[in-house]
């Protein structure tokens, strides 16, 4: 039997008044696949990450998450789906500048699990995987940009996501910053998870399996 894809987004449409910055987009992201989205800014893709991560509604068309229609489910399920099956990766990290880097990793753990000494022990484990074991009593709100977006990546990772969503990882980082954030994310698609990259780097986007391009709502090959 076929394993089903990791994510399918079918026909998806977003809907503004009479703008539609995602429409008809439709893609496949296979397990341990790594794809680049590409496109200039204001072209849909954060809108398009938005969707398949269930953040926001499509206004027609659907999200699969292996077998499962993620917008025809209740609310409830939908939140499982977001802490479970999927991690995120914001451009600005999101992090809560009052709590610990292990803190920050932990909370979706804890928040899954309900168990805390468990969670902070799998996010010092996290924290080591993305060089940051030494920091993980520092608050977040002294970590350097890089740093931050590395806890945040391992903040993503801490469920053992199926699919990992990152928008513009990269974009506020230095060269060297922005190489030790990659090979992070693609340590991640080593395993099990597919990667779905939303960028305007070329180069970054060059070291993913797959590029695509944005224009104009839809989705074709780069």
């Amino acid at each position: 039997m076929t394993t089903p894809p990791i994510a399918r987004a079918r026909e998806l449409t977003r809907r503004f008044g009479d703008r539609s910055p995602v429409d008809g987009a439709s893609l496949e992201i296979a397990a341990k696949e790594s794809v680049a989205i590409l496109g200039p800014s204001g072209c849909g893709k954060t809108t398009l990450l938005h969707l398949l991560g269930l953040l926001e509604p499509p206004s027609s068309g659907q999200v699969l998450l292996g077998e499962v229609d993620a917008w025809a489910q209740p609310a409830a399920e939908r939140a499982r789906l977001r802490l479970s099956y999927i991690g995120f990766v914001f451009q600005l990290n999101n992090l809560l500048g009052h709590l610990s880097a292990r803190e920050n990793v932990a909370l979706p753990a804890w928040l899954k699990h309900g168990k805390r000494n468990a969670a902070l022990s799998s996010a010092d484990q996290w924290l080591s995987h993305v060089g940051l074991f030494e920091r993980r009593h520092e608050h977040a709100a002294r970590l350097s940009t890089g740093e931050a977006q590395r806890v945040a990546i391992a903040r993503a990772l801490i469920n053992e996501p199926q699919l990992v969503l990152a928008d513009e990882p990269t974009g506020s980082l230095d060269s060297k910053n922005s190489e030790s954030v990659l090979e992070a994310l693609l340590a991640a698609c080593s395993q099990q998870a597919a990667l779905l990259v939303v960028t305007h780097d070329v180069a970054l986007a060059s070291h993913l399996s797959r590029r695509l391009e944005m224009r104009d709502g839809k989705l074709s090959e780069a």
